[in-house]
Order: structure tokens, then C-alpha cells, then sequence
């Protein structure tokens, strides 16, 4: 236990997490954050409001996994992409599993707003990215999938 938690303090002091290197998203386009999302999705954010995974990043903080990059790449928005979280200090509007963690970059939809932008196909894959045995061994996608379902339109 000790020699994680030395561990997981020199993770925190050297701030490794600044150092991954970023590649452009996918799709192209930039991260702009769930309010910026929710300033048209009005529905979709209420729900938002009160999904756990707005307090993802938050999560961490007991656990000293702010700035370790295999924590934060599941619990902050975008991380190891160009305009993606970071860590809390550098981008506050995407510590937290957002829209934009499941839907896509937001500033391509803002510039041009088809039906269909960030149309999930497979959500239990997407899902388990991050909710994986190793991670959330008692995860059930039917479980949580109905605490997270949201409208998809406005």
C-alpha cells in the first residue's frame, strides 16, 4: 500500500498527464464542453445534471488519480486530444464524462447541425471502454443504461 501511494503522489507532482502526447480528435474540430452543449440540448442536459458521470473526475480525488493519465483518460472529456481535457486545472468545462465523451466533437455539430451528429450506433460498446472487468467488474450495461438514456432531440 505504500509503495502505491508513493506511487500515486509522484504521479501527482509530476503531473504526467501533461505530457501525453495529443492527437487531433477523429473527426476533427474541438472540445467545447457540456454547458456549451446543453446551451441548445436543454433536455439532454437536466439529464446530465444528474448522471454520476458528471462527477467522474471528482471520483478520482480520494483516490489520488487527478493527474494519472490511465484514470483520466476514462473520467475527464477528450484526454489525449487536441483541445481535450488535460486535468483540472487547464480545462475545468471538461473534467467530467460529458457529451462530447460519448457523441463526439462538439464544434463540428456547432458549425453545422444535421440530425443524426453523435448518433451512438453501439452504446454498450462505447460503454465498455471505459467500464471494462478490469474497471467496473460489476458493471451491467441494461443496469445503467436506463439510468443514463436521454431524449435525442430537442
Amino acid at each position: 500500500a505504500q509503495i502505491v501511494d508513493r506511487y500515486k503522489d509522484r504521479l501527482f507532482e509530476e503531473n504526467l498527464a501533461a505530457a501525453v502526447p495529443q492527437k487531433p480528435p477523429e473527426s476533427g474540430g474541438q472540445f467545447v464542453g457540456a454547458e456549451t452543449c446543453g446551451s441548445c440540448h436543454k433536455k439532454q442536459m437536466v439529464v446530465f445534471r444528474n448522471m454520476k458521470h458528471i462527477h467522474a473526475f471528482e471520483s478520482l480525488e480520494p483516490r489520488k488519480g487527478t493527474r494519472n493519465p490511465e484514470c483520466l483518460r476514462c473520467h475527464v472529456t477528450g484526454f489525449g486530444f487536441e483541445s481535450g481535457s488535460t486535468g483540472i486545472e487547464t480545462s475545468p468545462h471538461l473534467a467530467s464524462v460529458s457529451c462530447e465523451s460519448c457523441h463526439g466533437v462538439g464544434s463540428n455539430h456547432m458549425s453545422n447541425p444535421q440530425p443524426g451528429f453523435g448518433k451512438v450506433s453501439s452504446p454498450a460498446a462505447l460503454c465498455m471502454r471505459c467500464h471494462d472487468k478490469e474497471n467496473s467488474p460489476k458493471f451491467d450495461f441494461k443496469t445503467y443504461w436506463e439510468k443514463i438514456k436521454h431524449p435525442g432531440k430537442d
